[in-house]
C-alpha cells in the first residue's frame, strides 16, 4: 500500500501551467528525489503534498485516504516539511525549533506535555531536563543581554525579577567563588558544581544545588 499516491495532478499560477498530468506513489520506507530547474514546480509540489496550495485537476491521497479529507491536526501528524530555508521571526533555541514539529499534540492552551519534551530530548540526544533548561536559559540571556551581563552586571535584586530563584542564587554563588569547573576529557563529561554552605575547606559539597 502506498502512503503516497498522486493522480493525474495539475497546478496553474495565474495562466502559467507549473504541473500537468503528475502521476507518482510513494511506498512505505522507501524516499523519492525530485530534481529539477528553478522554476520547475518541485517547491509547488510540496505545497500541494501538505496541502497549503489546492491542485487545478488531479488527486493526492496519503493512506490511501483522500488529502482534502484529513483535518488540518490530523494531516500535521501525517505529513511534515523541512524547508530549504528557514528565517525565525524571534530567536528560538535549537529546542524549540525541533518541538515545533509537536506543535499538533500540544494540549488546548498551546503548551507541550512532558512526554512531548521526552520525546524532543530523545531526537536531540539529550537528558530530558535539558530542553526546559535550554528553553530557560534562552529567555533568561535574550532578557538580561548576555552571558556576561546575567553573571557579573546585574544586580541580584534587578535579575529576581527574570530568572528563578536557583538561578539567581547560583549566579551569587559563582560571583563567590563557589562554583568548581571540571573539565572533561577522553570521552568523559565535564561537571560544573555549585559548592554548598557546609562545604568549609573547599571540598565540592555531597547534596549539589539544581539550577533548574
Amino acid at each position: 500500500m502506498s502512503i503516497i499516491k498522486v493522480s493525474n495532478l495539475s497546478f496553474v499560477y495565474s495562466e502559467a501551467e507549473i504541473l500537468r498530468d503528475l502521476s507518482f506513489e510513494v511506498e512505505p520506507q522507501s524516499f523519492l528525489t525530485v530534481a529539477g530547474p528553478n522554476g520547475a514546480g518541485k517547491s509547488t509540489l510540496l505545497n500541494l503534498l501538505c496541502r497549503t496550495l489546492k491542485p487545478k485537476s488531479g488527486s493526492i491521497r496519503i493512506d490511501s485516504a483522500a488529502i482534502e479529507s484529513y483535518s488540518t491536526a490530523t494531516l500535521a501528524r501525517k505529513v511534515a516539511v523541512v524547508r530549504q530555508e528557514f528565517i525565525p521571526v524571534f530567536g528560538f533555541c535549537v529546542a524549540e525549533v525541533v518541538l515545533m514539529a509537536r506543535t499538533q499534540y500540544f494540549d488546548a492552551f498551546g503548551f507541550e506535555s512532558k512526554a512531548d519534551r521526552e520525546i524532543i530530548a530523545e531526537a536531540l540526544g539529550v537528558a530530558p531536563g535539558a530542553v526546559s533548561v535550554e528553553r530557560e536559559y534562552m529567555r533568561i540571556v535574550q532578557t538580561c543581554g548576555s552571558e556576561f551581563d546575567v553573571l557579573m552586571e546585574w544586580s541580584l535584586e534587578d535579575l529576581m525579577r527574570y530568572a528563578p530563584r536557583n538561578v539567581v542564587e547560583g549566579v551569587r554563588r559563582v560571583r563567590e567563588g563557589k562554583v568548581q569547573i571540571v573539565p572533561g576529557h577522553d570521552g568523559v563529561f565535564g561537571k560544573i558544581s555549585i559548592v554548598g554552605k557546609q562545604d568549609q575547606e573547599g571540598m565540592i559539597a555531597t547534596e549539589q544545588m539544581s539550577l533548574f
